[in-house]
């Protein structure tokens, strides 16, 4: 394995998921919450589009890393190979791979905009503005299945694999990327201490969790997919570097969703109810969000080095056989 490589896609992924995790989160959450909110959301918006913009800086040298390295596992790790035989123009317009790191690019290259015209006084110029930069996010955070293990795969089959983990992806951005605007606009009700404000945080925390129940719904039945064709049984699962690697990234799953489920039936209720201080269940929620945050991070970890690893399905089970380099 290369650790280089499973560190620059790491944090390609969890830079792209946090740029079109925070679009998602703004359609679905942070705008219609703020739009109806007594309180000024001015420094707030500022917040997330600053976020949006760190996101967006780490997206690109992660990326552009991640190119560069795998282009130079390609030529063999000889500098003199990867300039004389043109591999990185090779890998660029003559492989998926290539193809699909274009068309990110585009689709950031596009955010960029949408995120340049997101205004701290009102929001988006207009609501296609909102519309356009979600369907762009949810095309950004798609394209990462043209990376993975699933896009190798041809014919109707193939076609259903490589969907199902597109749908992954994007389920993936819109819990764990949203979840650090989520905790900005936590922290900033906390901050205010007066009742449209924690009204305000309330009415995100339940938004969110809306989502988040249909991206976790979303995940594990594409999950299930993606398991069937990358895994193959059991045996495999339980034996093999790849299972053994995509079982501790179920059990963080598991994890993560407990906590969601905490803040969705327990904490959230006391927001609403006159019983425990809103104060603290608000904490509370905040409290379990960034351990949230930090599950999914190590999700993305795993993630990162899964691609790297032979799909469990394609390890025989009995030779023991190390993970390597993988193409995607």
């Amino acid at each position: 394995m290369s650790d280089p490589l499973v560190v620059a896609r790491a944090l390609h992924f969890a830079s792209i998921a946090a740029f079109a995790g925070l679009f998602l989160f703004l359609f679905f959450v942070g705008e219609p919450v703020l739009r109806t909110s007594a309180c000024t959301p001015a420094s707030l918006r500022k917040r997330f589009a600053a976020l949006g913009w760190v996101s967006l800086v780490a997206a690109v040298p992660s990326g552009t890393a991640w190119f560069l390295l795998l282009a130079l596992d390609l030529a063999g790790r000889s500098w003199d190979t990867l300039v004389s035989q043109a591999v990185l123009w090779k890998l660029l317009t003559e492989t998926q791979f290539g193809n699909a790191a274009v068309v990110r690019l585009a689709l950031a290259a596009l955010l960029t905009i949408c995120l340049a015209r997101f205004q701290p006084e009102h929001g988006w110029r207009s609501r296609w503005d909102g519309l356009a930069a979600t369907v762009l996010a949810t095309s950004l955070a798609a394209s990462l299945a043209w990376t993975g293990h699933a896009s190798a795969g041809s014919g109707a089959l193939g076609t259903f694999q490589l969907t199902a983990d597109a749908f992954h992806c994007v389920a993936a951005a819109g819990w764990i990327g949203g979840l650090p605007p989520l905790l900005l606009l936590l922290a900033f009700a906390r901050g205010q201490s007066d009742e449209p404000s924690r009204v305000m945080a309330a009415d995100a925390t339940w938004r969110f969790s809306q989502l988040g129940l249909v991206s976790v719904c979303v995940l594990l039945a594409t999950g299930i997919v993606n398991t069937y064709f990358l895994v193959g049984g059991v045996p495999a699962l339980a034996s093999t570097d790849y299972g053994q690697l995509l079982l501790a990234k179920l059990a963080l799953f598991v994890v993560m969703a407990s906590l969601a489920a905490a803040n969705r039936f327990r904490e959230l209720p006391r927001l609403f109810g006159s019983g425990l201080p809103r104060d603290l269940a608000l904490g509370r929620i905040e409290r379990n969000g960034r351990v949230e945050l930090g599950l999914g991070l190590v999700i993305l970890g795993i993630v990162g080095a899964l691609g790297t690893m032979p799909p469990a399905a394609h390890t025989p089970v009995s030779s023991g056989a190390g993970p390597h380099v993988h193409p995607h």
